[in-house]
């Protein structure tokens, strides 16, 4: 290999053979032309982006990672300015992490890895900006990956397999969109654990009996120990799913920009609400059908046990899925 070759540009858009290299996702090409000329690694194209620029778009997190790290055989840059790299700016004033959020965000394994991974490296602004300002920054960087991609073999660039995976998909989500949906889920989820309660709290198991001369009726098993542990764990499922609508109520009317944390607690909080009445609700039906059905002991300690399953199984089955589906498997 020439080594003058590395540092020649094309002239459509200024690009290199190794940002051409990390447009396709090309590690050991990468690792080949880097460790013969290191001083490419530092050329930008017309639009102001290094090589890291076009990697963060092309490579799955996991690579991107051992290019940064220089933990491992395939590492390329244990010896170059790294994280100058990767705060170096394009013509927009976005960074190859930037675009690294952009287009790994929640879609391929390892993203929360090497996120956490740059965290602790000291990379502090990851793309926590401002709603418009951060919309604005993935107008830019999709902008120019569009235009990277329209003019593949037009301009004799190397065509990125990710590339239309990557532009046909919405744009993601900002943090205020994701708090409203996650917010609006969980409001179903408690209003619909209040409904069922007062339901049940009103159809009362066994009906109501009425005394001679009265127009008035009582629980038929008012006095029995089951009974009244239905009618209270019903009441606390009740209680505890309409405070969890009122948490969420209240965080319509937060500013999430003044308050992002409080409001972040608050779902917490109502989302803890509606698990604990999730599981008095449990309780509940098993109290309540034993009590109906304690003349039939078979049955009662079966539909009991079968209610009451809903714990071992609400451990075991995330562990299950966990393990047997976890993204990094």
């Amino acid at each position: 290999m020439n080594p003058s070759a590395a540092y020649v540009r094309d002239k459509d858009r200024g690009m290199t053979a190794l940002h051409m290299a990390a447009w396709i996702g090309g590690a050991d090409i990468m690792q080949y032309i880097i460790s013969n000329c290191p001083g490419c690694c530092e050329i930008v194209d017309d639009k102001g982006w290094n090589f890291l620029h076009y990697a963060a778009v092309a490579l799955q997190p996991r690579e991107f990672q051992r290019v940064l790290s220089g933990d491992d055989k395939r590492s390329m840059i244990k010896d170059l300015p790294t994280w100058k790299l990767l705060y170096e700016k394009d013509v927009n004033g976005n960074t190859p992490v930037d675009v690294f959020y952009l287009f790994s965000h929640s879609r391929r394994s390892g993203f929360s890895t090497v996120f956490s991974f740059l965290q602790n490296q000291g990379f502090e602004q990851l793309m926590s900006d401002s709603d418009a300002n951060y919309a604005k920054k993935k107008k830019q960087i999709r902008e120019i990956v569009n235009e990277i991609g329209n003019n593949e073999g037009l301009a004799g660039i190397p065509p990125n397999k990710y590339f239309r995976e990557d532009i046909g998909e919405d744009d993601i989500p900002s943090l205020k969109e994701i708090v409203d949906n996650l917010r609006e889920t969980h409001l179903v989820v408690a209003a619909l654990v209040a409904t069922v309660t007062f339901a049940a709290a009103i159809a009362v198991p066994g009906g109501y009996k009425t005394d001679k001369g009265s127009d008035e009726g009582t629980a038929t098993l008012s006095s029995n120990s089951d009974f009244k542990a239905f009618i209270i764990t019903d009441a606390l499922a009740f209680v505890s799913s309409l405070l969890a609508i009122f948490l969420h109520f209240l965080c319509v009317f937060i500013d999430l920009k003044v308050a992002k944390s409080a409001v972040l607690n608050w779902i917490l909080m109502a989302d803890g609400l509606t698990v604990f009445a999730m599981a008095a609700m449990v309780v509940s039906f098993s109290a309540g059908t034993y009590a109906v059905l304690e003349s039939s002991m078979g049955i009662a300690i079966a539909t009991c046990s079968i209610g009451l399953a809903f714990f071992p199984f609400s451990i075991i089955v995330p562990l299950f899925i966990y393990h047997f589906f976890k993204p990094d498997h």
